[in-house]
């Protein structure tokens, strides 16, 4: 096999890693911003639905 293939096989897991940590990374970003997570709570708890973003934000 050449060797310029065998380098090409063997790095792919790792780029794939780094774009995985890379992803994992950004979400880890945008979740811990509380608007966000409030309006996820919001739209997929029904028990919120009738909170405004602003009061669940306050509130957890």
């Amino acid at each position: 096999m050449y060797s310029f293939v065998r380098e090409e096989i063997f790095s792919y897991p790792m780029l794939q890693w780094n774009q995985e940590k890379t992803f994992d990374a950004a979400c880890k970003k945008v979740l811990s911003k509380k608007a966000i997570l409030a309006y996820i709570v919001k739209k997929t708890i029904p028990e919120f639905e009738d909170y405004s973003v602003r009061e669940i934000e306050s509130l957890y």
